[in-house]
């Protein structure tokens, strides 16, 4: 088991392991979205872990959340393109001596995930789609205001991302406010890292191409309210790839997993 970042890649850091890998022992990756960090996975694998449920605790029991360059406790450049940033996951599986994975991506996260498969398909075991889509454009306003550092850029992140009970309560874990901790996670950022997210999912142009070439088992999780990948495009993506499918999480957003925590591990641990 890894113990500390400077047995990992420099740069890189796993933020949770499951239990000592063995033969058998199946690996989960998480990649996070626009201007965040692994802390966005960090409670989906706490529930992994600590699950008594088998189905959570043994299908996926060694655990890495990946901060991309420039993200969280990441050092080194942004990567400025879903093409990058997929590549980049595969030198990272190589470097922990992963063969294969499920990966599971969330929006930015979910553009790499599928690129990451549709060009090392033999790394991709499963995938895990949260708050994606066929198409991924980004609003004019939404990339102005990033590309200016203006925090507008971050209120219309948590405004659009989120479904409407999320801004007025009832998170899984007590104690949560969800839009103020979201909010506060964008902040996190340096300047520079929302704009140049943004501008990637933007110019990525690949999604329909890439969906046709991945040939493992592929889940869209999609909140049914979710603004910024509405559920048309996220049905569209289902389809587009040959095993792929889809679960709607009625009444969530974009941030689905958040809002919907419990619902969607389990989706996405029946699924891979």
């Amino acid at each position: 088991m890894i113990e500390s970042p400077s047995q990992f890649w420099p740069g890189v850091r796993p933020v949770r392991t499951g239990i000592n890998r063995t033969s058998t022992t199946k690996t989960w990756i998480g990649i996070h979205r626009s201007a965040t960090a692994e802390i966005a996975y960090d409670r989906k694998i706490e529930q992994v872990q600590k699950s008594d449920d088998p189905l959570l605790a043994e299908s996926h029991n060694y655990a890495f959340s990946l901060d991309f360059p420039g993200h969280g406790g990441s050092d080194g450049p942004l990567l400025s393109s879903i093409e990058d940033m997929a590549d980049w996951v595969a030198r990272a599986l190589d470097h922990l001596g992963v063969k294969q994975a499920a990966v599971v991506g969330h929006s930015m996260g979910a553009l790499s995930a599928i690129s990451f498969a549709a060009r090392h398909p033999d790394k991709a075991r499963a995938l895990g789609l949260v708050g994606a889509a066929l198409a991924m454009p980004v609003s004019k306003d939404l990339l102005g205001a990033a590309a200016s550092d203006h925090h507008d850029a971050i209120d219309m992140v948590n405004l659009w991302g989120h479904g409407f009970h999320a801004g007025i309560g009832g998170c899984e874990w007590p104690g949560v406010w969800m839009t103020g901790a979201s909010e506060d996670l964008l902040e996190r950022a340096d300047k520079g890292v929302l704009s140049n997210d943004l501008a990637a999912c933007n110019a990525h142009q690949a999604v329909a191409e890439n969906a046709a070439k991945i040939s493992c088992p592929a889940l869209v999780v999609q909140g049914s309210r979710d603004m910024m990948t509405p559920l048309k495009g996220a049905r569209a993506l289902a389809a587009a790839m040959p095993k792929g499918s889809i679960q709607i999480v009625q009444g969530a957003g974009h941030m689905v997993m958040i809002e919907r925590a419990t619902e969607t591990l389990e989706a996405l641990a029946s699924a891979m």
